[in-house]
């Protein structure tokens, strides 16, 4: 394994190493163990090589590829993989009491942004993403066209030519959209939390509702959460946002339906609500790693819903938040001081 991408736990969080090939780590007494396992390929570009967040409970734990294991109470623990961007997965784990449950989290194949999704490591596997094959159709389409076409007329010459330039892109782009959509099923299908018996509040990771959620006398709110973060250090905007940085992680926002709190996290959460309207106060939390007297500004939103009896409403909440760090030289290790953080929400109405 290269040392560089190897886990590296944050400071002071419960991680025990585990690499391929060695026995699983003994566990604490009474204590679970949760190991994900940020898979890639050997013939993989080094821009497929990135590196992972991996966090338990919104507490985020190791960066980095290969595997390790949490040690956690025994219990139900939401599992997220985060990367540059946002929440790639995230997913419903039982832990059981001197067990090491296994999870195993592809990079994706494809040059595009497709998100991986953690799979149980025992479980049928694939990895997302389009790869090499739309471009291997695309250079078989064009070997075809001298076939299909009739490039001895001045008129088959003029279609060849446009034929020759457009067939590659416009066979990539169409092998992309389809595998993309297809990835998605396997998301939803691989989202084996919306297939647990309904419950006024439940978490369905990638899935859509479960059948049987909405009935005469209720309705269901789907809201599906959602990050997007900018973040600046040392006073320089930085494209691809460090998974190293603990600081660079945004808590899940907290949810009120009503006045009543609620549990909520990033992807999918299915509530069944009583018809009529429902207001819900959104308010994001900055990241739990701050420095010495940092800026915090969060603005809640308030969003009003109508729910109607036997129907779903889908709305979409976006955290924007911008983080603000300082670098903290000398350390051991690259360190931050959280200098300033905004936050707000964007609401918007899924058809």
């Amino acid at each position: 394994m290269n040392p560089f991408e190897a886990p590296k736990p944050f400071p002071g969080t419960p991680v025990l190493p585990w690499p391929q090939g060695s026995p699983p780590p003994p566990l604490p007494p009474g204590k679970a163990g949760i190991a994900i396992r940020v898979r890639r390929a050997r013939f993989d570009t080094p821009n497929f090589h990135r590196a992972r967040v991996v966090g338990v409970d919104d507490q985020p734990l190791w960066h980095g590829l290969d595997r390790a294991v949490a040690v956690t109470d025994p219990g139900s623990h939401l599992v997220e993989v985060r990367n540059d961007t946002g929440a790639e997965s995230v997913r419903l784990v039982r832990a059981t009491a001197g067990e090491i449950t296994e999870w195993h989290m592809w990079s994706p194949a494809s040059a595009g942004r497709v998100p991986g999704v953690l799979v149980p490591a025992g479980s049928p596997r694939r990895r997302p993403g389009a790869g090499l094959w739309g471009f291997f159709a695309g250079m078989a389409a064009l070997a075809a066209g001298p076939l299909l076409l009739a490039p001895e007329t001045r008129a088959g010459r003029i279609a060849m030519v446009f034929y020759m330039l457009l067939i590659v892109p416009v066979t990539i782009v169409v092998w992309s959209r389809a595998k993309a959509a297809i990835d998605h099923r396997y998301r939803v299908a691989a989202s084996t939390e919306a297939q647990a018996p309904p419950a006024d509040a439940a978490f369905l990771a990638h899935g859509d509702v479960p059948p049987g959620l909405a009935g005469t006398g209720h309705g269901v709110l789907l809201l599906t959460g959602d990050l997007r973060v900018s973040y600046t250090q040392d006073g320089r905007d930085v494209l691809v946002r460090p998974v190293t940085d603990p600081n660079a992680w945004v808590p899940w926002p907290t949810l009120t339906i009503d006045g009543t709190a609620r549990p909520f996290a990033w992807h999918n959460w299915a509530y069944r609500l009583p018809p009529g309207p429902h207001e819900l106060l959104v308010t994001p939390k900055p990241p739990a790693h701050t420095g010495a007297n940092p800026t915090i500004t969060t603005t809640p939103v308030r969003v009003r819903v109508d729910i109607r009896p036997g129907e779903t409403t889908h709305l979409r909440l976006t955290v924007h938040a911008t983080v603000a760090v300082v670098s903290d030289p000398p350390a051991p290790v690259h360190t931050t001081s959280l200098t300033a953080f905004t936050a707000t929400v964007e609401s918007a109405p899924q058809h």
